[in-house]
C-alpha cells in the first residue's frame, strides 16, 4: 500500500539573521603590543560598522520598493519605518507573535503595522488582526529584521566550501539558521561569522544526516526527502519529483516544497488542486 500525505501550496519565507552591533563583540583574550592590539579593536569595530552598513542598505532597497525576497522585503520596509522591527509569525491558534528589538517604540511599530497590513502577502486572517490589533502578541527580539537578512547575506563570502546547505533566517528563534551537511564543521563556520562582526549568539546550526543510498527514485523513504518521486490521481502524468519537506511559518503545517502543477489537476505547467492526495509508489509496485 503507499503511504499518502496531503499537499498544501506553501509560500517559503526568508527569514534571516544575524544581530549587528556592537553589543554582541565575542570577548577575547588579545596578546600583542599595544600598537597591534589597537589594530585588532579597529578592525572589529570595522566589521561591525560594516554589517550595520550592510543592514541600513537592506532596508533601503525596500523602501525603494525591491521585493525580490518577497515578504521579507516587506518586512524589511516595515522596520524603515519603525527601527527595530524583527519580524512576526503566526502559532497554531493563529495568535500573531510581533519581535520587536529592546529599546524600539512599540507603539509605533503597532500603528505601521496596522498601516501597512493590507498590502503584505500574508494570508487575509493575519492581515486583519494585524490592522486590528486582535490577537496580536509582541515580545522581544536580540535581533531585527535588517540585521538578520544582512547576516544571512553573509553566508556565501563566509561559507563556500564548508557544506552549508540552506540558510533561513528564523522569525521564531530570532536567530539566523544554518543547515549543514554531515561534516560541516558549526565551529569553524560560527568563527568566520564572528571575525565579521555577527555575534555568535545570532547563528543556530542543524546538521544533515548521512546520504542514504536508494535502488531508485521510487523507493520507499521515510523520512521523505527532496528528489523522491511523487504520483498523483492523474496516474502516469501525475509524476513529478519531490521537494523538501517544510513547516509552514504561519498556520505551523508541515508538508512539503513542490511545483505547483504537481498537484492533482495541474497536467502540464498549470497549478493544480491542493488538499488532494500525492503519494510515494513503494518499489515494486505497479505505476
Amino acid at each position: 500500500m503507499s503511504e499518502r500525505c496531503t499537499v498544501s501550496r506553501l509560500r517559503t519565507i526568508v527569514v534571516l539573521l544575524g544581530g549587528l552591533a556592537a553589543t554582541a563583540c565575542r570577548s577575547e583574550r588579545v596578546v600583542g603590543s599595544s600598537s597591534t592590539n589597537e589594530a585588532t579593536r579597529s578592525s572589529r569595530n570595522a566589521s561591525f560598522a560594516d554589517l550595520a552598513a550592510l543592514a541600513a542598505a537592506e532596508r533601503e532597497r525596500a523602501q525603494r520598493g525591491d521585493r525580490a525576497r518577497g515578504v521579507e522585503d516587506e518586512y524589511l520596509d516595515v522596520e524603515a519605518a519603525a527601527s527595530g522591527f524583527a519580524g512576526l509569525y503566526a502559532d497554531a491558534n493563529d495568535t500573531i507573535h510581533v519581535r520587536v528589538r529592546g529599546g524600539a517604540d512599540v507603539d509605533r511599530v503597532k500603528r505601521v503595522l496596522a498601516t501597512k497590513a493590507p498590502s503584505l502577502r500574508l494570508p487575509a486572517l493575519l492581515r486583519n488582526r494585524l490592522a486590528d490589533g486582535r490577537g496580536v502578541v509582541f515580545g522581544h527580539a536580540e535581533f531585527s529584521m535588517s540585521e538578520l537578512v544582512a547576516a544571512t547575506k553573509l553566508t556565501s563570502t563566509v561559507a563556500t566550501g564548508m557544506e552549508v546547505l540552506g540558510v533561513d533566517a528564523d522569525e521564531r528563534a530570532n536567530r539566523v539558521f544554518l543547515q549543514l551537511g554531515p561534516s560541516g564543521d558549526s565551529t569553524a563556520i560560527r568563527e568566520r561569522f564572528v571575525r565579521l562582526g555577527v555575534p555568535a549568539s545570532a547563528l543556530v546550526f542543524g546538521h544533515q544526516s548521512g546520504y542514504v543510498s536508494l535502488q531508485s527514485l521510487r523507493s520507499w523513504q521515510r523520512p521523505t526527502g527532496g528528489g523522491l518521486q511523487t504520483m498523483n490521481q492523474n496516474g502516469n502524468n501525475g509524476r513529478c519529483t519531490l521537494g523538501w519537506n517544510v513547516t509552514t511559518l504561519f498556520h505551523n503545517e508541515t508538508g512539503f516544497l513542490t511545483a505547483a502543477h504537481c498537484a492533482p489537476g495541474g497536467a502540464g505547467s498549470g497549478p493544480g488542486q491542493v488538499g488532494l492526495p500525492v503519494y510515494q509508489p513503494n518499489l515494486g509496485e505497479p505505476t
